[in-house]
């Protein structure tokens, strides 16, 4: 077999498996019967103590998010972050003592509806309502089995593919050695603030 062959050969195979770790997004992942949504202030009552309403007249203050609600089979609505409190939208910076506007978690929640609903479109109604910031899919995140960085390959040191001498393997590495049995999630996408 020629040398041109061969390296032919080889990087149609590397090709393979490069592609391996990388996600489809065209896929629609996400949670049936599930989607995350911000409203306006003062459209739900959540009582003193609780992270979680059950949509009805009482704490849903608006009659066509409750109308929606309702159409979609909504059981609940529970915070996404349960101790977040109203008000809880600044906080002091330690070093100079100016006032930090945050991102209001309280008025964020995860809305459980039925599962034969279509996500998408309950979303999309969602979003129409004057009184919704904005409603989304929970969406499923999924681990690469390999780094899917981009500049992976100019990390030289981790995996050299010129000289093999100069690296020290880590891709083979991660087959043998699994680590700690602490883990650690970064998850760097599917928050609006």
């Amino acid at each position: 077999m020629s040398l041109k062959n061969r390296y032919l050969i080889y990087s149609m195979v590397l090709c393979f498996f490069m592609a391996l770790p990388i996600k489809l997004h065209s896929q629609d992942q996400h949670q049936p019967g599930k989607m995350i949504a911000k409203f306006s202030p003062d459209i739900i009552k959540v009582p003193m103590g609780e992270s979680s309403v059950i949509p009805d007249e009482e704490t849903i203050l608006d009659e066509d998010l409750l109308s929606l609600l309702n159409e979609i089979g909504t059981t609940t609505l529970d915070k996404l972050i349960p101790w977040s409190e109203e008000g809880d939208s600044t906080i002091t910076s330690e070093i100079t003592g100016e006032q930090i506007i945050i991102h209001d978690w309280s008025r964020v929640f995860v809305i459980n509806f039925d599962e034969e609903q279509n996500v998408n479109n309950a979303v999309s109604q969602m979003n129409q309502l004057e009184s919704v910031v904005y409603a989304e899919p929970n969406a499923i995140a999924t681990p690469d089995v390999l780094p899917n960085d981009p500049y992976f390959d100019k990390q030289w040191s981790l995996l050299n593919n010129v000289n093999s001498k100069f690296d020290i393997d880590a891709t083979s590495a991660w087959d043998y050695a699994k680590g700690d049995n602490i883990i650690i999630a970064i998850i760097d996408e599917g928050a609006q603030a």
